[in-house]
């Protein structure tokens, strides 16, 4: 008995995990910021983006109110903006305060076949990332006044 239960649920789990598919337009003109405490980008096979999908009041026009910094308890994160005709941005904000932007040209590129994001440094590939999930989550905003906000959180994993 327990032995189908455990069938149940992992055909279950992988019907839906493998139910779900992602084009480039899931990524084209969004903005997104993700956990790096200790480099955790960078070194961690899991990545989870957080969409920027909410604006501030009338007196913080054009600002994201989502608040990344009460999102992961503490100020280290990186802020990724997938542009038109393949242009990505990045920058990194350390100790919420301390920003830097790297001086090289980014581009990225969706395989909707293989599901696969791939991000590339001068014309040299970084990393390819799959997504494998897309939940909405609620978050804190950064303005007073505003109740929970609801957004996107996309889990990609690493794949060399």
């Amino acid at each position: 008995m327990n032995k189908l239960i455990l069938i149940i649920i992992t055909l279950v789990f992988f019907i839906n995990v493998s139910g779900q598919t992602f084009s480039k337009k899931d990524f084209v003109k969004t903005d997104w910021f993700t956990e790096n405490n200790d480099s955790l980008f960078f070194v961690s096979d899991t990545i989870q983006l957080i969409q920027y999908t909410n604006y501030g009041s009338e007196s913080a026009k054009g600002q994201y109110a989502e608040y990344e910094m009460k999102y992961f308890d503490h100020g280290d994160y990186l802020k990724f903006s997938f542009k038109r005709f393949g242009q990505f941005k990045y920058r990194g904000t350390y100790n919420n305060y301390k920003n830097f932007v790297p001086i090289a040209e980014f581009t990225w590129k969706f395989d909707k076949r293989k599901q696969v994001l791939k991000v590339f440094k001068e014309k040299q590939l970084q990393f390819k990332l799959k997504p494998i999930s897309n939940e909405q989550i609620k978050i804190e905003s950064r303005f007073a006044g505003q109740d929970l906000l609801t957004t996107n959180k996309l889990t990609l994993l690493k794949i060399e």
